[in-house]
């Protein structure tokens, strides 16, 4: 085994910060639309040609104009403005347009004064129906091997202004009326019910932004709110499970937020051709069919948990996001971290068998703690100065660290005074805008306590603490640090007030401590002591323990000691036999935490000469608790159970075990028989053995099933699973046909991409920079895709010269138009595990020797 690997140089990287994580400084300012006229009301009305992907339109708003003037600037991209007039004060105006592309603005300028007051500004226009994901774009599907067409909306952040020309920005909220012409076939869905229907004798119908042919399901709330699941032709009974959650859910976020939901339907539609998973139009909720649909009998506990939390999440935005709006961008957090936690705290309440908050922890706070572990982070709340800039903070930051923030002071105020601060704010702020502080306040005024002196370095300042516990003879110390990976760049003066929850079998202790200085000690009397700080997982923090506490902790603290091993605060080998030590674990949670800190591990650790010994110790560790719960589920298998089988088989055909690899093509051949006699839980290892198995066949069975009518579950599924071949040639066929075929979607085309960068990051790298000018037409819409797509192979590099290759080549491209934060936490991910390696490898090989 050779673990000798060059370190990387990493002043360059770890020092420097990106522009969005300084805070831009400077004289630079919010890039707002003008004052002078603001609009109260939209008539809008709307004409798509889905055959000819073009929508004419017109619209009439309603403004107030705040003081006189000549020209008023509004936003439009792609659109074609053929007339523009604004009435008021007894006088009409035709504008001279003019459009500004490269800041999505029209100006519209006027002859004569407008004066101050009530105006009507009335627009005709022409706009695009891109395939793109953005803006109001078709999607397409089959039925009966036809290609049917459906035209649907994705306007956030900021692409509204695609769709028609308007004032496109968080604060300027107006009414609407909507009028969408479209042929009597076809299904025209909008944020509230059709008010009124004309059938033309042209065939057309003018009700009032989804259309196309659809099916539904419907139920109804206790109050009576009508809810419905929309699917394309024949999917609707697949939507039955996210109808019952939405509707318990909606009946839930009722009592919990003491508000009525405040419209009168609730529509939830699957779309096949959609970017984001899903998006919280007000009762109009749009979502990708994986987050959405399920079917019956066959779907995993882990699809379920998603569809479940997903529909959870979307529907909290219906007041955290809709009915109270966050002012601009730089406190999108109290819309997605709110939502975000309590999405999670609903499938708590609704579905205790599964014990959500493990999910959580294990996936979106342990991504979030990672990423804000790097220099190149960012606060909860930054100034945001583009729209452009915005799609940088559409990340874990913003959703999982804001839904930590938000659980760890729920959990410290308790839950009474802190509901009762939630609804204070939600009344005050109804149909508005609201900052941070505002949020601070009504928890302030529900508790009695000054939240935001506690809580604004959280969400004001990057990083989160790792706290250090010490004991000796005569006291036990809790100290305070910024947890970085890059720790020669470590701020010694940046505090928290961490609230510390414990559990121990010392007297002096108490349950719940404050830390708030650098450092607070307790006495002790010498003897013997077990405790565990951070008890339940509640707290934004790392935690480190001596190594006489260690000792006597030994379980629930790998996913600390791993971080830790990464930063360099504790030997790589420290977290290893922890991982061993855990052996004969039985309990989701801890294999979750296992599994997922072993993969990261053998990523970045493994290469042709160690690899062998990494799967040797992978199945020395998960053999055991494989046997105990046998291949063949029970009748009596709990949901955890369920989700423990699949997540360690999983595991162990990563590690190429050959009894696990046997049972999953036995388990194949079954299936391809009798699709039933396989638990959808253990789907991911099994396609994924075949792959490794024999790559031809593998990929010609997979094909076979991903063209069968199978749920979108199962083909994203198969599409991970095709990653994991052993061939590169292969693998590179896999992103030529899943690129080029025509067969796979778009957004699903970074799962498959994903995949094989994990097995294969040189053929990844390679094939995207030769195919780069399809990536960037294709994904250039869809910032989060395109990012996806590059971070999952540069943040596997290991030399500096591939970081300067990267760089170099996307400065080339100039296409990356707000992604500066996101490449150099990419290029910093890579220096933090080089030095990772050149650090510890001495120690990691020794460790490991017991595996050869």
């Amino acid at each position: 085994m050779v673990f000798t690997v060059p370190a990387i140089s990493c002043g360059s990287l770890c020092g420097a910060q990106s522009q969005l994580t300084r805070g831009f400084g400077g004289e630079r300012s919010r890039v707002l639309l003008p004052k002078d006229a603001v609009p109260v009301h939209y008539d809008l009305r709307l004409s798509p040609s889905l055959d000819e992907s073009v929508t004419t339109g017109e619209v009439d708003i309603q403004l107030l104009v705040m003081n006189s003037t000549r020209q008023i600037t509004l936003h439009s991209v792609d659109t074609t403005i053929s007339r523009a007039v604004v009435a008021g004060a007894g006088m009409e105006l035709n504008a001279k347009i003019v459009m500004d592309k490269e800041k999505q603005m029209v100006l519209l300028k006027f002859d004569d004064l407008l004066p101050a007051g009530d105006a009507i500004l009335h627009m005709s226009f022409i706009s695009k129906l891109n395939r793109k994901m953005t803006g109001f774009y078709t999607s397409t599907y089959t039925i009966n091997s036809e290609s049917r067409t459906m035209a649907v909306t994705q306007f956030e952040p900021s692409d509204a202004r695609q769709a028609f020309p308007c004032w496109d920005e968080p604060a300027l909220k107006s009414t609407f009326s909507i009028t969408l012409i479209v042929p009597v076939s076809l299904t025209a869905l909008s944020n509230m019910p059709v008010e009124s229907e004309t059938v033309h004798p042209n065939g057309l119908k003018e009700i009032a932004f989804v259309v196309g042919e659809l099916d539904y399901l419907e139920a109804a709330t206790k109050s009576g709110i009508k809810v419905r699941v929309y699917t394309t032709p024949g999917k609707n009974h697949q939507g039955r499970f996210a109808l019952d959650v939405a509707v318990r859910t909606l009946d839930y976020y009722n009592d919990y937020f003491r508000i009525p939901y405040p419209l009168p339907k609730c529509d939830m539609v699957a779309i096949p051709d959609f970017a984001p998973g899903a998006m919280e139009n007000w009762g109009l909720v749009t979502y990708r069919e994986t987050a959405l649909l399920l079917q019956e009998g066959s779907s995993s506990v882990s699809s379920k948990q998603r569809v479940a939390y997903i529909v959870g999440h979307e529907l909290a935005h219906q007041w955290f996001g809709n009915l109270v709006t966050m002012e601009w961008w730089s406190n999108l957090w109290l819309n997605e971290g709110f939502a975000t936690y309590v999405g999670y705290q609903m499938v708590d309440i609704l579905f205790p068998q599964w014990h959500i908050w493990i999910t959580f922890t294990s996936t979106e706070f342990s991504t979030a703690l990672k990423l804000d572990a790097l220099t190149n982070t960012h606060a909860i709340e930054v100034e945001v100065y583009e729209s452009h800039d915005v799609t940088e903070i559409f990340d874990p930051i913003s959703y999982a660290k804001g839904a930590s923030v938000i659980r760890m002071l729920s959990s410290y105020l308790g839950e009474a005074p802190f509901k009762a601060g939630l609804n204070i704010y939600l009344n005050k702020f109804l149909y508005s805008n609201a900052i941070t502080e505002d949020l601070w306040d009504a928890l302030t005024e529900a508790s009695g306590i000054d939240i935001a002196k506690g809580m604004s370095a959280w969400t004001k300042t990057m990083g989160y603490p790792v706290v250090s516990i010490y004991a000796n003879a005569s006291t036990i110390t809790f100290k305070q640090t910024r947890m970085m990976f890059c720790t020669s760049n470590k701020a010694t003066d940046q505090q928290w007030w961490i609230p510390i929850i414990l559990s121990s079998n010392n007297k002096h202790l108490p349950n719940k401590i404050e830390l708030s200085a650098t450092s607070l000690s307790f006495p002790h009397d010498g003897s013997d002591i077990w405790l565990k700080a951070n008890y339940g997982q509640t707290g934004l923090y790392r935690v480190q323990y001596g190594e006489n506490l260690l000792e006597n902790l030994k379980l629930g603290v790998l996913s600390d000691y791993f971080s830790l091993a990464v930063s360099g605060l504790t030997p790589t080998s420290s977290a290893l036999s922890l991982a061993m030590a855990s052996i004969n674990e039985v309990e989701y949670a801890v294999w979750a935490n296992i599994v997922s800190s072993l993969a990261h591990f053998a990523s970045v650790w493994s290469n042709q000469e160690n690899l062998k010994t990494i799967h040797n110790f992978q199945r020395t560790l998960y053999t055991p608790i494989a046997e105990k719960l046998g291949w063949t589920p029970s009748p009596s298998d709990d949901d955890l159970t369920k989700r423990l089988r699949g997540l360690v088989r999983s595991a162990l055909v990563e590690a190429q075990d050959p009894r696990t690899l046997a049972l999953c093509l036995d388990s194949l051949s079954s299936f391809l028989v009798d699709p039933a006699s396989m638990s959808p839980d253990l789907r991911l290892a099994v396609f994924s053995a075949v792959m490794i198995v024999n790559e031809t066949d593998g990929f010609n069975i997979l094909h076979a099933l991903y063209k069968q009518d199978s749920t979108p579950e199962q083909q994203v599924i198969i599409l991970f699973s095709m990653g994991c071949t052993r061939s590169s040639d292969v693998a590179e066929q896999l992103l030529n046909w899943g690129s080029r075929s025509g067969e796979v979607r778009h957004q699903d085309f970074p799962s498959l991409f994903h995949s094989v960068a994990d097995h294969h990051p040189e053929i990844a790298w390679d094939w995207l920079t030769s195919n780069w000018e399809w990536v960037d037409e294709t994904f250039q819409g869809t910032i989060s895709l395109l990012q996806s797509i590059i971070s999952s192979v540069v943040t596997l590099f290991k030399t500096e010269e591939q970081i300067k290759a990267a760089d170099s080549f996307f400065k080339q491209t100039g296409t990356l138009k707000g992604s500066s934060l996101f490449l150099s936490q990419s290029y910093e991910t890579v220096c933090v595990q080089s030095r990772w390696l050149a650090r510890d490898h001495t120690d990691v090989k020794n460790w490991l020797q017991q595996f050869s």
